[in-house]
């Protein structure tokens, strides 16, 4: 199916967004969704469907998932107390209060505000949340 910038008349919108196979390949094309955060009409309505179901069996709506949340709220307070009124970017450090609730619920545990490794890690998966949502990446997908 050769790329265009609209699609034909008459054509569904989902043939229009469809990746093309890589060359060489007998693959039909696929559709490309956008994933659960840019994604949109019936496909966003599964993955909703599909990712809440999940959280559901991990304790989603329980009282579980409530402390674990309160228990890292007093570790980000800890924190944020110990910069003493100093200014600072609470950006990675909230991204890794969020990374460590979905850590404290997936395995059971946390992991230090300190910790190098984490810290790295949380910072790569920020870096790439904002690729993906660069105009250039959206672009491309496009």
């Amino acid at each position: 199916v050769p790329w265009s910038a609209q699609p034909a008349p008459g054509t569904p919108l989902s043939a229009h967004h469809r990746s093309p196979a890589p060359a060489g390949s007998e693959e039909a094309p696929r559709e490309s969704h956008g994933g659960i955060i840019f994604g949109r009409g019936e496909s966003w309505k599964q993955m909703r469907r599909f990712t809440i179901s999940n959280l559901r069996d991990f304790g989603m709506g329980k009282k579980s998932i409530e402390d674990k949340i309160i228990e890292e709220t007093h570790f980000l307070i800890k924190m944020f107390e110990a910069y003493e009124g100093q200014e600072f970017n609470p950006t990675i450090k909230l991204n890794i209060a969020v990374a460590n609730i979905i850590c404290a619920i997936v395995f059971g545990d946390r992991f230090d505000y300190d910790d190098e490794r984490f810290i790295s890690m949380v910072k790569r998966v920020n870096e790439n949340v904002q690729l993906s949502g660069s105009p250039m990446v959206q672009l491309y997908n496009a």
